[in-house]
């Protein structure tokens, strides 16, 4: 049993010391094709990990979590009054019901309450500073997106202020349209799943969850991003969230018995258990573009373990 024991240590040992000192002495244009890309991914799993508990990527999950939340209704209202100006307000309901025909209660709710919102900016100035405090909202989600990325890419110079102005409105107004037309490519899909297979809708998601992150990734951090490290990150943090979004799927057969009882409520717990996973996985993504980008300069202290 001792020398169990011992063997057990010696293994810890050697494995602390592997991962603080070896592999970052190693040569890897010495080895072999298979070995250089096996320790290159194994120093970017060891520095990702390490730099989200030192960028506390759980705490910034957990906010963004809950602006986005907040965001949800105002979100609307903007997207409404967009829409609206461009005359296919009716065309982004009518898509959002269909899209998310589970939980009907809860989108005729966040309809009607961004409809108030809405209609109450064109009444009166009071409704007018109301609807300028939710997009506000909106506004101040981004900037906590933008905050956390630069964290995680050691950033502290912040964007110009008039460049942040024209970004945020250009979110603004073209995400609207944007969502409207990936709704439109959900429903024709869903129209013909038996066509073109069960497969295709997630395989659609996937290429729209790697385009958004892969512009994530480059973009968002105050910093120049190699696309080859932006991208490879959306690859990774895209298969991690189409599986959630699977899993979150298939819970939601329990929600709709639990709905008899407490309603559209009852999805609600699940839905932040999901923006925050989903959060979570986007940061992590983040913090694997930057050890993409940076896992040659990179050296760890034995003492950081």
């Amino acid at each position: 049993m001792k020398d169990l024991w011992e063997e057990i240590c010696s293994l810890y040992r050697w494995i602390v010391r592997f991962i603080t000192e070896d592999i970052w002495r190693l040569e890897l244009d010495d080895l072999g094709r298979a070995k250089r890309k096996f320790l290159k991914y194994l120093k970017i799993a060891i520095m990702t990990v390490r730099e989200s508990g030192i960028n506390k990527l759980g705490l910034y999950s957990v906010s963004l979590s809950f602006f986005v939340a907040m965001s949800v209704v105002p979100f609307a209202a903007v997207a409404f009054a967009v829409t609206g100006g461009l005359g296919f307000e009716e065309t982004l309901k009518s898509l959002l019901l269909d899209n998310f025909s589970d939980n009907q209660e809860v989108i005729n709710w966040v309809i009607r309450f961004a409809d108030n919102i809405v209609e109450s900016g064109q009444k009166d100035i009071f409704g007018v500073i109301s609807f300028i405090f939710f997009t506000w909202i909106i506004i101040w989600l981004i900037l906590n997106i933008e905050k956390s990325f630069n964290v995680i890419w050691n950033v502290e110079r912040r964007r110009p202020l008039a460049k942040r102005f024209l970004y945020y409105l250009g979110i603004l107004v073209t995400a609207p349209l944007i969502i409207t037309m990936l709704l439109s490519l959900f429903s024709i899909f869903s129209r013909n799943s038996q066509t073109l297979g069960y497969l295709s809708q997630w395989g659609l998601l996937f290429v729209i969850m790697l385009f958004f992150l892969t512009i994530m990734y480059k973009y968002i951090p105050n910093v120049k991003v190699h696309f080859s490290a932006a991208f490879n990150a959306a690859v990774i943090a895209s298969i991690v969230f189409i599986i959630i979004q699977y899993i979150y799927t298939e819970t939601q057969m329990l929600v709709s018995r639990i709905d008899a009882v407490y309603g559209a409520f009852a999805a609600i717990p699940l839905f932040l258990i999901w923006l925050n996973i989903s959060w979570m996985v986007i940061l992590i993504g983040a913090e694997i573009s930057h050890a993409f980008q940076y896992v040659s300069e990179y050296r760890l202290k034995k003492n950081e373990v």
